[in-house]
């Protein structure tokens, strides 16, 4: 550690003062430190990669209990080690409502869904679902207390998780010291970095990966969608709080201009956002209203069917990334919800900037630049049952 912060404080002083940076003010300032930045990265890296981890685990537990979208971006965990140790059998502990996206992850053997009697009794109830999966490892990619103390009670091993929570500390056996906030990474690179103490050493090419199979549906399963000749596009407008949102009023007009053009589009989300987006719903023959008459996997189906989807940073857009559907998210410029961290994973991903809000917070994208990114990205295939 002081050997690393010692050549940290040379790089800066090189770049500063050796090299004058000093005489380009800010600039070689921020040359000068970001320069400093990237060699205690180098650094971490290779600390991290020393760290005593299992030589080859045969069981790994990966816990993400949070959102939807969160969960999706860590799905290249699973291939991560599956790369590095082809006979690992690799679990996911998620939340309920999660789980049926779990469960067409790629290479992952088990699913256990953490329910709230085991997040409100993690010694016992916790404990015990963990015990049964006789884990080496378990990989805390999202810090929840309650779940870091139920592996800690197990007894598994090998416990890594982020130095940056008191929970961590206390229950984990290895701890990650990165910043997620202000460090500038993927939120798969970030969990990738999880892995550097199991000897896992991923590059850059998760970006591009599927990680989601398309759910097998027996039957027609979409009615409504049933008589269409070619693969609809599906708008998807609310984000459940998670992002700043479109307004509305334009998802409805970029409905209404795609049916225009011929397109059939499908607008799809919970019960509860066809209330607010109602008003706004576009009276067009091509526009289905698909609100509230899907479930996940159903919704996930349609995904891998659609020609594109259209969404705000929320987990319908990351599934759809996901399952190797072109979609188009809309993003704002700054943190939290910027596309450096949050972006979707996908061989076929594109991404609207907003450089500001509208007075209510939303993004400030007219309906033309969305059409315009949209419009090459089309293709006219038939939709398959």
């Amino acid at each position: 550690m002081v050997l690393a912060l010692m050549k940290v404080a040379a790089q800066w002083f090189k770049s500063f003062v050796i090299k004058r940076g000093f005489l380009d003010g800010c600039t070689g300032w921020t040359i000068a430190r970001r320069s400093a930045w990237a060699t205690w990265r180098k650094h971490a890296r290779l600390r991290m990669l020393q760290m005593s981890g299992p030589v080859e685990p045969s069981r790994v537990l990966i816990a993400r209990t949070d959102a939807i979208g969160d969960l999706v971006v860590t799905l290249p965990l699973v291939r991560a080690l599956k790369d590095r140790f082809p006979n690992v059998k690799v679990d996911l502990l998620v939340r309920n409502y999660a789980a049926p996206v779990a469960r067409q992850a790629h290479g992952v053997n088990r699913v256990i869904e953490w329910n709230s009697a085991m997040a409100e009794d993690p010694k016992r109830r916790g404990m015990e679902a963990m015990r049964q999966g006789r884990y080496d490892v378990v990989v805390h990619a999202f810090p929840d207390p309650s779940v870091m103390q139920a592996a800690s009670r197990a007894g598994i091993p090998t416990r890594i998780a982020s130095g940056r929570r008191w929970a961590g500390i206390r229950h984990s056996t290895i701890q990650c010291w990165d910043s997620r906030k202000t460090s500038g990474g993927h939120e798969a690179w970030h969990g990738l970095r999880l892995l550097l103490p199991l000897g896992v050493d991923s590059d850059e090419t998760f970006r591009k990966q599927t990680s989601l199979n398309a759910p097998e549906i027996q039957g027609p399963v979409f009615p409504l969608t049933a008589p269409m000749a070619a693969p609809p596009i599906l708008l998807h407008p609310g984000s459940n709080g998670s992002a700043g949102n479109w307004p509305p009023d334009r998802f409805a007009a970029l409905a209404v201009r795609l049916a225009e053009l011929g397109h059939t589009v499908g607008l799809t989300g919970t019960k509860e956002e066809r209330a607010s987006f109602g008003p706004h719903l576009p009276p067009h023959p091509r526009v289905v209203d698909l609100f509230g008459q899907l479930d996940l996997k159903e919704l996930m189906a349609l995904q891998a069917q659609s020609a594109l989807v259209v969404a705000s940073s929320t987990g319908p857009l990351h599934t759809a990334a996901a399952l190797g559907t072109p979609c188009l998210g809309l993003y704002g410029k700054h943190a939290p919800e910027w596309p450096r961290r949050w972006a979707p994973l996908g061989p076929s991903v594109h991404i609207c900037i907003s450089e500001t809000l509208t007075a209510s917070g939303q993004l400030e994208l007219s309906v033309e630049e969305v059409l315009e990114v949209c419009t090459p990205l089309l293709k006219t295939t038939d939709l398959r049952e």
